[in-house]
């Protein structure tokens, strides 16, 4: 039997075994996904394992993404729940980044205004992106700083729902003159953590909505085409976790994976007579979020196809 398909069997005997109990509340899903953080520590193998146990596609989306911000801060305890602070009001381009980053004798000190922070309002801690000023090449040098959320000079204020996965939790974020002791993250933050990040979540995220379909698929007793190819999908992604996210090959290779994870979605409307009603209106409704971001896939697929000269 080849590595693929034994693979694929091991994700399809795991994911028969996961059990989804209904999670009304935020609260109520972060402890779920804690207590498969506690059997699972490679992120991709918790995004995936906890998407199979969401009885929604927004837990599942949680999971991913916050796996996919521990497998940016590996250093983090797993307990921790992170939110990834860099969009403002002209977007999340280094070029539309005015919030500032300013390093002192005795920590850092961050002053600006972040306008679309998923999980702000129930985040611990809170990864920064800011600027230092204009280098030598008049770019804008952008740093991250790991900000706790109850710092004083942090304000977060909660956004309405979204009208689709409405259960995850948005807020704008300002800081007023918010020090933290600690010293900014190494590096360059585009290239560090701003990029790098894009990747990681596609590759994480769409790894807990393959584990959501599949276990749906064998609680359902739906196709077991729809569970084969859901876990043949998680299987192409897997290693993808574990390359460099600023790799033209990963992105490829994510670009594949993530066309065949479209095709599965628009075919699984063979799940539906097995499934009930308030699942199946939840899953129309939350479609649009497997839709965002595609532009930016897109270029990113570009970029890397110019890069290997395909």
């Amino acid at each position: 039997m080849s590595s693929t398909l034994l693979s694929i069997t091991g994700w399809t005997r795991d994911l028969q075994a996961v059990a989804a109990p209904p999670c009304a509340t935020v609260d109520a899903w972060w402890a779920r996904h804690l207590e498969v953080a506690g059997q699972r520590t490679r992120p991709f193998d918790l995004a995936v394992m906890a998407g199979a146990g969401a009885d929604r596609l927004a837990w599942a989306f949680a999971s991913g993404y916050q796996a996919a911000a521990r497998a940016l801060l590996p250093d983090r305890p797993s307990d921790v729940r992170i939110a990834f602070c860099a969009t403002e009001a002209g977007g999340n381009h280094p070029r539309a980044i005015e919030t500032s980053i300013q390093e002192t004798p005795d920590g850092t000190v961050v002053d600006g205004q972040k306008s679309f922070v998923t999980f702000g309002p129930q985040a611990d801690v809170l990864l920064v992106i800011g600027s230092t000023g204009i280098g030598a090449d008049g770019r804008k040098q952008l740093r991250a700083v790991v900000v706790p959320a109850n710092t004083p000079g942090v304000h977060i204020e909660p956004m309405p729902e979204l009208p689709f996965v409405p259960e995850i939790p948005h807020a704008s974020v300002r800081f007023d003159g918010a020090h933290v002791a600690a010293p900014a993250l190494p590096g360059d933050a585009y290239t560090a953590f701003l990029k790098p990040f894009r990747t990681i979540e596609d590759i994480h995220v769409h790894g807990a909505v393959l584990g959501h379909l599949a276990g749906l698929a064998h609680r359902t007793e739906g196709p077991r085409e729809v569970l084969a190819r859901a876990c043949a999908g998680i299987t192409a992604l897997s290693p993808l976790a574990d390359g460099d996210p600023l790799d033209p090959r990963v992105h490829l290779g994510l670009d594949a994976a993530l066309a065949a994870t479209r095709e599965l979605v628009a075919d699984i409307g063979a799940l539906w007579p097995g499934v009930d009603e308030d699942t199946r209106a939840r899953w129309l409704r939350d479609q649009p979020l497997l839709r965002i971001a595609e532009g930016a896939r897109r270029a990113r697929t570009r970029a890397a196809r110019a890069t290997l000269g395909g």
